[in-house]
Order: structure tokens, then C-alpha cells, then sequence
């Protein structure tokens, strides 16, 4: 057993000096990382610490390698044992020495996309990678499922710390689509959107109150009486809240998104807006306010 588990990292660290990503699909190699990540899921908990306390962050790399190659394979065959194979890999990657979960969370796309693409049928193999990985690495595995509710699976996302995003894209190859790596995004490419898609939750929340209760929320009140009815006057006279699924979220920066009603801009409508990545008021570029009206 330790000389078979030797083998097969000695294997990856040669695979480390390959283009292992872009090699054909499927190949020998994929077979033996499988067989490893099989075995790392087979044994029992008390196990399994043993061998991926072995791991290195060569081997980590190789291991995310495979998983987007397992996502690709996934795609390709509408198969969820290719994708449980990319999760389980992206799982045992998360117990290498030194192991960074934000590095690991920003080279998770394509394995969301191709559970995506798969359905909820694939949702099982989400949590059963869940259970598998490290404490940060297994809140994002399980909120990635397909199975989970889209508002939550970019609320997992608003919370990664983004140094500078990975991004993926696919292309059609002769022998199917596969995942290729593109120039990353900045923080601020990722984040913007992300704040625009909150505050667009939040207005349709806001709408909805207001056909309810022939007002939107006060100043005061604020974004918490779509939560909770409001205890300050003049107290909603139709609740039938909530209507946002959880306390209002704050923005991709961790602050509280601004809302005032009546609003600066238009005294029969409301102001929603972030202050964006400096938490000031005004500024351009980066650091310009996000405000819902515009």
C-alpha cells in the first residue's frame, strides 16, 4: 500500500513538469490520479490522514490539473463518475501541505460549471466531496452544487477573498468541448458585477414591498423590513414578508449597502447603492460609487 502510494505521487511529481492541462483526454495518467483519489475517499477517517498529509503543493497543482481535465470529461459524456473523480481530487488537494483555499476556490469554475451543465443529478457527488475536504474548501464545494439555490451560490463567491481571478472558458475541440485557462480578471472585474446582481435582487424585494404596502421602507427602516415588518412607524400595513430569503446582504467589500428613502436622486423613488471598493462616497473608476438606478 505505501509503496503503491509512493508510486503514484512520484507520478505526479513527474506529471508537474508536463503540459499535464492541455494533454489528450482522456490518458493514463487520469486513470492513476482516479485510482488515488478513489482510494483517498475509500479509507476510513482515522486512514486518512496518513497519505494526503504527504501532499505537496506540487501536488496539489496536479491535482487541480486534473480536476478541470475531469470536468471537461464530464461535459463530454454527461457522466457525474468523471466529475465525482474532479471533486474528489479538488478535495484531497485541500489537505496538501500549505495548501491555499483561496487558490484552490478561484480554480473551482469549471467543476461548477460542469455540475451545472449536468444537473441535479450531480448534486450527491457535491456533498460527498464536501465531506472529504478541509473546513474552507468544503463550504465552497457544497455551495457550488447544482442543487443549491443561485443566489447562494454567488453569495459563496462574494465571500472569497480575490487576489487576482483565474478565469476559464471552453472550447469546442475535435474530440469535445474542454476547459482551457484564460488571463485572469482583476478583483474589481468579479466584484462590480457581483454588487450590480445584489442590488438587482434587492429592488425586486423593494418592488415587492411596495405593491404590498403602497410605500417603500423609510430611511430608517431600512433594507431590514424586507427581513423583518418594521416596529418603527409608519409600520407596513400589508406585510407579507420576507421578501429576500435571509438578512439583507451586505456588498462584495463586507459594508452595508446604502438605502434611503425618499431618494436624493428622485424623491418618488429610492437610493440603492455601494460605495464600492474604497468605501467612500464618489471617486472613478474602481473605487466609483454602484448605484442602482444607473
Amino acid at each position: 500500500m505505501l509503496d503503491d502510494l509512493n508510486s503514484k505521487l512520484a507520478a505526479m511529481d513527474e506529471l508537474a513538469r508536463t503540459d499535464y492541462l492541455n494533454a489528450p483526454l482522456p490518458s493514463p495518467e487520469d486513470d492513476e490520479i482516479a485510482a488515488l483519489v478513489e482510494d483517498f475517499a475509500a479509507e476510513g477517517s482515522s486512514h486518512r490522514a496518513g497519505p494526503s498529509q504527504r501532499l505537496t503543493q506540487v501536488h496539489q497543482q496536479v491535482l487541480v490539473v486534473f480536476a478541470v481535465r475531469m470536468a471537461s470529461q464530464a461535459v463530454r459524456e454527461g457522466s457525474v463518475a468523471h466529475l465525482r473523480h474532479g471533486l474528489l481530487a479538488m478535495a484531497l488537494a485541500s489537505h496538501a501541505a500549505g495548501s491555499d483555499w483561496r487558490d484552490l476556490a478561484l480554480q473551482f469554475e469549471p467543476l461548477e460549471d460542469a455540475g451545472r451543465r449536468i444537473g441535479s443529478r450531480a448534486g450527491s457527488v457535491f456533498e460527498e466531496a464536501g465531506r472529504l475536504a478541509n473546513r474552507r474548501i468544503a463550504g465552497i464545494i457544497r455551495g457550488a452544487s447544482p442543487s443549491r439555490f443561485f443566489l447562494l451560490r454567488w453569495m459563496r463567491r462574494v465571500r472569497i477573498p480575490i487576489p487576482g481571478v483565474q478565469r476559464w472558458s471552453t472550447v469546442d475541440t475535435p474530440s469535445g468541448l474542454r476547459y482551457i485557462a484564460q488571463p485572469g480578471y482583476t478583483e474589481e472585474d468579479i466584484l462590480r458585477p457581483v454588487a450590480r446582481g445584489l442590488m438587482t435582487y434587492l429592488s425586486r424585494a423593494l418592488e415587492a414591498y411596495r405593491r404590498d404596502n403602497g410605500t417603500y421602507p423609510t430611511t430608517e427602516q431600512g433594507l431590514l423590513a424586507l427581513w423583518q415588518a418594521p416596529t418603527i412607524e409608519p409600520l407596513a400595513r400589508n406585510w407579507r414578508g420576507p421578501y429576500i430569503r435571509r438578512s439583507p446582504p451586505r456588498d462584495p467589500w463586507s459594508r452595508t449597502f446604502i438605502y434611503r428613502f425618499p431618494a436624493e436622486h428622485d424623491p418618488a423613488s429610492y437610493d440603492l447603492l455601494s460605495y464600492g471598493a474604497n468605501g467612500q462616497p464618489g471617486g472613478d473608476g474602481d473605487a466609483a460609487d454602484i448605484r442602482a438606478w444607473d
